[in-house]
């Protein structure tokens, strides 16, 4: 698996909630345009897909911090 591949599903993702694609390493989840539903959702598609941020884990995550580059570390950090 590569960045581009987790790139690709997360903004494949994000346009399915109506969202801007993240473009930049730095770019903000919360600054596509999608509403904190779609928030919730894309983290549940990352879940189901890469085991990553958990039902659990949601509670503790800093959802309004998550970058493009945070996500993508995270699941290729899992997924080794």
């Amino acid at each position: 698996m590569s960045r581009e591949d987790i790139v690709v599903f997360l903004n494949k993702t994000i346009r399915e909630e109506h969202g801007m694609p993240l473009v930049n390493g730095s770019d903000k989840l919360v600054e596509t345009g999608i509403d904190s539903f779609g928030v919730i959702m894309i983290l549940l598609a990352l879940e189901d897909k890469y085991s990553v941020y958990t039902k659990d884990e949601l509670n503790t995550v800093a959802v309004e911090e998550l970058t493009l580059d945070d996500i993508v570390s995270r699941v290729l950090d899992e997924v080794k």
